[in-house]
């Protein structure tokens, strides 16, 4: 593995371009809480970016899926090891609690419908996935069971 991909931001390029769409046609810091112009805009000056796409394989055994919604572009990362596979879903999942009520979205969710969509599908296919949202709290990650009354956590303790 390359030890320089731990000195780079690996940025989602359809996220970056809807970011630097916006502050074209913003005036700058005055979106998404400045976050872009104070967090992003420094890295691209700084050289430090690599843009990513889905599919991308980053790693040994670690590609980009797509999982739009939360943001135009979010990307996570799945990870295969000899156990199963992980999944590093960021705010696809925002709270534990949108696994038993998947339509509820974040007042951040960039488009409301395919957080949801996007959200049903996750937990649709994540039979034997360990789920690693960005906000989880007092756990280490989650596996999703499917019952007759839905969608159902087994949290995974942090010890």
């Amino acid at each position: 593995m390359d030890s320089d991909i731990f000195e780079r931001y690996l940025l989602p390029a359809g996220e970056l371009d809807y970011w630097e769409r916006i502050r074209d046609n913003a005036a700058p810091g005055t979106f998404n809480h400045g976050a872009h112009e104070d967090s992003t805009i420094p890295l691209l000056e700084a050289g430090l970016v690599d843009q990513v796409r889905d599919g991308d394989q980053i790693a040994d055994n670690m590609r980009l899926v797509p999982l739009p919604g939360h943001t135009v572009g979010q990307l996570g990362v799945e990870i295969d090891t000899t156990d199963g596979k992980l999944l590093l879903c960021g705010d696809a999942l925002h709270s534990p609690a949108q696994v038993w009520m998947p339509e509820w979205t974040s007042v951040f969710c960039a488009d409301k419908e395919t957080a949801r969509e996007t959200r049903r599908s996750l937990l649709r296919q994540a039979d034997g996935t360990i789920l690693l949202p960005s906000h989880i709290r007092h756990s280490a990650g989650m596996r999703i069971v499917e019952g007759d009354d839905g969608f159902q956590p087994v949290f995974i303790d942090s010890a």
